[in-house]
């Protein structure tokens, strides 16, 4: 194995903990916040759940017979289980939501645009650089 230490990708230099630990939390709208994890990367749990969810698929997937909607609902628990960690402010008739992954996946259903937010922002490496943590622990 190489001993080297390359230069010049700092941009590629993603914490660990950021990825699959304490997460990043990002606001989506007048104090709706999520907690998340990388779709991938140190995440492997994420990458392990939805290649087990999507095996038994597989023909469905190949033949491009599987529903859009069960294929929204897999990724929606797979992220449920796997990269949304926490929230705060979601609420429902003006009463909090309590985090849990079933509520999760009904959240993401019913609202698909900030689902597709989400999951841009949990593969978004700028959101799991080591700078941004380092940047925020001087601070």
């Amino acid at each position: 194995m190489s001993t080297f230490e390359f230069d010049g990708f700092d941009a590629y230099s993603l914490d660990e903990n950021l990825e699959n630990g304490q997460g990043v939390t990002i606001e989506y709208d007048d104090g709706r916040r999520f907690t998340i994890h990388r779709a991938g990367g140190a995440n492997k749990r994420f990458g392990q759940l939805l290649s087990a969810r999507m095996k038994p698929l597989a023909r469905k997937i190949e033949t491009g017979t599987l529903p859009d909607e069960t294929a929204n609902r897999i990724l929606a628990e797979v992220y449920a289980a796997t990269v949304i960690i926490g929230w705060e402010g979601i609420t429902s008739k003006g009463q909090p939501v309590p985090f849990t992954a079933e509520n999760v996946v009904a959240f993401l259903l019913a609202m698909p645009e900030v689902f597709t937010a989400i999951r841009q922002d949990a593969n978004n490496l700028a959101n799991f650089r080591r700078e941004a943590t380092e940047i925020a622990a001087k601070n």
